[in-house]
């Protein structure tokens, strides 16, 4: 019988590829090859009635960002009701109780192929045509050098372009928007007051940044790292 991939094979790697275009595919697949036919006639590789296989493999290659035992884990930690069971490097779950594992719990793999230069996906039976996401949304690249050097050129800009006020504390404390801001980038508790735990939090900032100054006072130098921290937690986020 001829054979085809089922839609929700197909759309596994081609996800893949969307997340690395580069990333190696050697050991890709879908329809059995007549070796490992001879090898495991009962695989999911095989076609079904429908001519469709109800599996795919894809290659490990986390220099690329595809880390499967990364990915196949997030799939059984979502428990994607498509799953039928995964392998990966000498292990494997199903989305069904075996072996007297539970459910969705990874178990020891034993089969001839230990699946460390690809991880295994096999489908349930009904769910051919589901083409929604397999792989949660990576998380962005960290920027590069050269990124950071221009987005601290751009808050340097924009801090002496509009200079922004001089926070410490006093009694009665310093408030509003610009000590929330700068409780915001920092994950301090929002209380719009600068108080002692906001001065402690910005001479620690000033402290890992190596920024000059009085510590615990946001002067415009430390506006300007403030701002460029913001961007770039947000960029890498």
């Amino acid at each position: 019988m001829s054979c085809r991939a089922s839609k929700a094979a197909a759309a596994g790697l081609a996800q893949a590829t969307a997340i690395s275009p580069n990333r190696n595919k050697a050991s890709d697949g879908t329809c059995a090859s007549q070796a490992h036919s001879q090898q495991n006639p009962t695989s999911d590789h095989e076609p079904n009635i429908r001519g469709e296989a109800m599996a795919f493999d894809l290659t490990d290659d986390p220099a690329h960002g595809i880390d499967t035992w990364a990915l196949w884990d997030d799939i059984r930690q979502r428990r994607d009701p498509r799953v039928k069971y995964g392998i990966c490097d000498r292990q494997m779950f199903s989305s069904y109780p075996s072996s007297g594992y539970p459910a969705w719990t990874w178990r020891p793999y034993s089969g001839s192929n230990p699946h460390s230069s690809h991880a295994h996906m096999s489908i349930l039976d009904g769910h051919q045509n589901d083409t929604s996401p397999w792989f949660s949304d990576p998380a962005p690249p960290p920027l590069t050098g050269q990124q950071k050097r221009k987005v601290l050129a751009a808050a340097r800009r924009m801090v002496r372009q509009h200079p922004r006020p001089r926070l410490f504390t006093k009694n009665p404390p310093i408030k509003g928007p610009y000590v929330r801001e700068v409780q915001r980038t920092l994950d301090l508790p929002v209380t719009g007051e600068y108080g002692p735990g906001t001065r402690d939090g910005v001479a620690e900032f000033q402290g890992a940044m190596d920024i000059g100054g009085t510590a615990g006072e946001v002067d415009q130098e430390t506006w300007i790292w403030l701002v460029y921290f913001a961007v770039v937690k947000e960029m890498e986020s």
